[in-house]
């Protein structure tokens, strides 16, 4: 139950606070993330609207997701981390608060809504408890004792704030927030009156990127920042949903078009942006509106990111006049492609086999064809380009594919290397009648006396 005491007057709170200097157990060497002001106000809409934590960004991070915190009740000794840090960027001298109730605490304090982040349940400190700051899952920073109930110690906050200055924590006067309006108006003003920030969505450059976000009651706003650093198209795959109705999930590319906009599952949904650019936000009414009021009841949304690559359609073409095919039929593999029977071709009725295959831009290498392969290691059936100006000696004499840069049509000649989709012609046999003239006489294959100068056909 909340202690009602007499309202103390703002001097008596200033000499209160600098006179109390207890400092707990910090873990401050290379500490990039610190607790600032633990915070248990008498806001007028009372309740948990009055319940904060308030951290310091001490150097840039580049990924404030590795970060989270816990409180510990009423001294039970229980520490697990329950609320991590949304994957946003913040810079050095950053101050972040992360509030039951964006809105009680902005008005509270004076501060702008949108710049205070939302918190789950977890953080639920009643002026009595302790509370833990983790990186990568481990505590890094307490404050208060997690085995001792604070009712009556020197950290106790009950209805008032800790605060931490130059390294060690001071304390306003318990109660002292009580049945005020505003901070500024309490018998003890908050010490930072300054700018909090929410940070910047994480951009992920990699196009391979994934990450988890849970959202709870009355958060919107910006998720992430994906970019494709070729500058080519990226897409974004979801998983999970918002509630249906209330809460819009709103997908748009680096000009600010609309990708998607809607609510419920988004299970499966595929998003592609062709700048390169695609921003992921929450919505409450549909409207890119981040840091609105939206009504989230935890739900839980994956979104991977992966940059598609641009292919182009080669038709490969292979006459096949100087061979008999088998009755496989004619094959395209090796190489880029795979085993002897990677595509299977067609005959478009003349001997010319065709297939056409998507081929992934820029991609190089070797291919061959191959007549009527038993299985896709029957290589004794590829066509023989020994050499061939045509044939990669290097390369089991296959043909070699140019960098693929267009859709394009390939015309060959089995076995040959023609490229106009004709093929070498045998020779012609003509009759042929020689004459000889006999200058010294000789008998003939018959028997027969050949005279000098007979002619002999």
């Amino acid at each position: 139950m909340k202690k009602i005491t007499q309202k103390l007057t703002k001097s008596i709170w200033q000499s209160g606070l600098f006179a109390l200097a207890f400092l707990f157990s910090l873990t401050i060497n290379s500490q990039d993330l610190a607790l600032q002001g633990i915070i248990d106000f008498d806001v007028p809409s009372a309740g948990s609207d009055g319940k904060a934590i308030h951290v310091l960004v001490v150097n840039d991070i580049a990924d404030l997701s590795l970060y989270g915190l816990d409180v510990t009740s009423n001294g039970n000794g229980n520490v697990d981390q329950s609320y991590t840090f949304p994957a946003v960027s913040v810079s050095a001298g950053d101050n972040i608060m992360v509030a039951r109730s964006p809105e009680a605490m902005a008005s509270f304090l004076g501060a702008t809504e949108t710049n205070i982040m939302l918190a789950n349940t977890t953080i639920s400190q009643n002026g009595d408890d302790a509370i833990s700051l983790f990186y990568n899952g481990d505590v890094i920073e307490t404050f208060g004792d997690i085995n001792t109930d604070g009712t009556g110690e020197a950290w106790e906050y009950v209805d008032s704030f800790a605060y931490k200055v130059d390294g060690a924590w001071t304390y306003a006067a318990i109660n002292c927030t009580y049945d005020a309006e505003t901070s500024a108006t309490s018998a003890c003003p908050y010490p930072f009156a300054g700018v909090y920030t929410t940070g910047t969505a994480v951009v992920d450059t990699g196009c391979g990127g994934s990450a988890t976000y849970t959202y709870g009651n009355n958060e919107s706003g910006i998720l992430y920042t994906y970019t494709n650093p070729d500058g080519g198209a990226i897409a974004v795959t979801v998983t999970g949903q918002t509630e249906t109705g209330y809460d819009f999930l709103i997908v748009t590319d680096g000009s600010g078009a609309e990708l998607y906009n809607d609510s419920g599952d988004h299970t499966g949904q595929v998003i592609t942006s062709t700048d390169g650019v695609i921003n992921v936000a929450i919505s409450s009414d549909g409207s890119w509106s981040p840091g609105g009021d939206g009504q989230g009841n935890g739900t839980e949304m994956t979104f991977t990111a992966s940059c598609p690559v641009e292919s182009f359609n080669i038709t490969f073409s292979v006459n096949t006049a100087n061979i008999t095919v088998g009755e496989n039929g004619m094959y395209l593999g090796g190489g880029v492609f795979g085993g002897s029977n990677a595509h299977l071709m067609t005959d478009d009725g003349t001997g010319t086999w065709t297939v056409t295959v998507a081929v992934d831009a820029g991609t190089t290498g070797n291919y061959i064809f191959l007549n009527s392969p038993a299985n896709d290691a029957d290589w004794d059936t590829k066509e023989n380009l020994a050499g061939q100006s045509c044939g990669d000696a290097a390369n089991y004499n296959d043909r070699t594919l140019p960098a693929i840069t267009a859709d394009a049509t390939l015309l060959h000649c089995f076995g040959s290397c023609e490229t106009d989709g004709t093929c070498p012609t045998a020779s012609d046999t003509y009759a042929t009648t020689f004459t000889v003239n006999v200058t010294d006489g000789y008998v003939d294959y018959d028997g027969n006396t050949q005279a000098i100068g007979d002619n002999i056909v």
